[in-house]
């Protein structure tokens, strides 16, 4: 639920801000928005979490990505597809961004970590071989991810301003920090705080740039961004696990 509400709360001031402040199309403001809001889990998150947490971060990076697939991903695909239709495109505002939301859930992206979801609540169990044979994917997953984020960071050309400022005091700071409030307003207990703002805490990822590469976008705000939250999230990590409640 917390990281439900800081990743619908975070992307859509910041996809709002994009258009209105900066001055940003619509589709760089969904790529820079999801740039922001998005945490990279898949390659940092767990290997922080088993680190800090233990065996059980594993499962809050799963619903943290599965969370992320399921509500700000496909509203960015969709809002990057109704972009690619353009202002001329038939049809009122409503029934196109309708007709992108419905191409953007039938992507793999969208319907597989609901799939999965669905699976897992339903008690449905894997055969052991299958298991046995998709352990070893799920065990590079993490390098793999760390690999596509160095190759996208080595392609960025870094520019630094104010739109990327406000990108990383929003991801690296503000963000953990408006989940730290809501876990205290909700009072939740100190593993499941230190799980929330701990992976809330993780620097920028990269699903914004690999989204929006297909429909000719190539932010270099959404770059730089990416770019320097990932180096500036050497000391807010640091400074987040420091000040977290020790559970162990």
């Amino acid at each position: 639920m917390v990281t439900v509400v800081a990743l619908a709360v975070v992307y859509a001031v910041t996809l709002v801000l994009q258009q209105r402040a900066f001055g940003l199309q619509k589709a760089e403001a969904a790529v820079q928005a999801l740039t922001v809001a998005f945490p990279n889990y898949a390659s940092i998150g767990l290997p922080l979490s088993a680190a800090v947490v233990g065996a059980r971060g594993a499962i809050a990076v799963a619903i943290g990505l599965a969370v992320g697939a399921a509500t700000i991903v496909p509203f960015s695909l969709a809002l990057l597809e109704d972009s690619k239709l353009g202002p001329n495109a038939p049809g009122s505002t409503l029934s196109r961004f309708g007709g992108a939301w419905g191409k953007s859930v039938r992507r793999p992206i969208f319907w597989a970590p609901m799939l999965a979801i669905v699976l897992v609540l339903c008690g449905v169990h894997m055969p052991d071989l299958v298991e046995k044979a998709l352990t070893p994917i799920g065990q590079a997953g993490a390098g793999a991810a760390l690999f596509l984020t160095g190759l996208l960071l080595s392609a960025q050309r870094v520019s630094f301003g104010p739109n990327v400022a406000y990108g990383i005091v929003a991801k690296n700071g503000l963000m953990p920090l408006f989940v730290w409030g809501l876990c205290l307003l909700l009072g939740l207990d100190r593993l499941s705080t230190t799980e929330a703002v701990l992976l809330t805490a993780i620097p920028s990822g990269f699903f914004g740039l690999v989204f929006g590469a297909p429909f000719g976008v190539q932010s270099r705000v959404a770059g730089s961004t990416l770019m320097l939250s990932t180096v500036a999230g050497i000391a807010s990590l640091s400074v987040v696990i420091a000040l977290l409640p020790q559970h162990v």
